[in-house]
């Protein structure tokens, strides 16, 4: 009996990772998806190396930030300060959710406002977050590389992400300050 429970466990657990893998892979080749890149905060990657793993940081949360706390009051330049308006209401972040984002020429996110269940404009996407302690993180945290290949990401500018149209996205990988693409594979030649 219990040889039988250890099968059925394995075989379950060997179908939800196909099926998440299966999930993935339609994410990234599919029609569907579209491809967003997010500028990277500006820092020295040495100092986010960890072994064959560089963690990424971006300046999108960044706008997030401030779009979410109160507008400040507004106060004459001469004369008494006039008295000060209740802060404007702004919708608060949920543990996780959907940003909604604009992109510019060269496919670089800009954020827009948080997603509430409204219709998207022309040009806007979403682009799915979750709450980690008192930070928003949007995309990967890190990206793994092949051991020995650090240098090859060290001039890292952006990270390319495929982007469902309900938000979900994968990482594809980094570009540099010109958006090309990094990495041991962009040095070799086309065959």
């Amino acid at each position: 009996m219990r040889a039988v429970v250890f099968w059925l466990t394995v075989a379950l657990n060997l179908l939800v990772l196909n099926g998440l893998i299966a999930h993935k892979h339609r994410l990234l080749h599919g029609g569907q998806s579209q491809t967003i890149r997010l500028k990277l905060a500006n820092y020295n990657h040495s100092w986010y190396l960890r072994g064959n793993t560089l963690g990424l940081h971006f300046e999108l949360p960044r706008q997030v930030s401030p779009a979410l706390s109160p507008v400040p009051p507004s106060q004459p330049l001469v004369g008494p300060p006039a008295p000060a308006p209740p802060p404007v209401p702004r919708p608060p972040l949920g543990s996780s959710g959907c940003l909604v984002v604009a992109l510019d020429a060269n496919q670089v996110a800009r954020f827009v406002r948080v997603h509430g269940g409204e219709v998207l404009q022309p040009g806007e996407h979403l682009l799915g977050y979750r709450m980690k302690q008192a930070w928003v993180v949007v995309g990967a945290e890190s990206f793994t590389f092949e051991e020995g290949h650090a240098q090859d990401y060290i001039s890292a500018r952006y990270a390319e992400f495929r982007v469902s149209p309900s938000g979900e996205s994968v990482l594809v990988g980094l570009l540099g300050p010109n958006f090309e693409r990094l990495g041991p594979s962009a040095k070799t030649p086309d065959k």
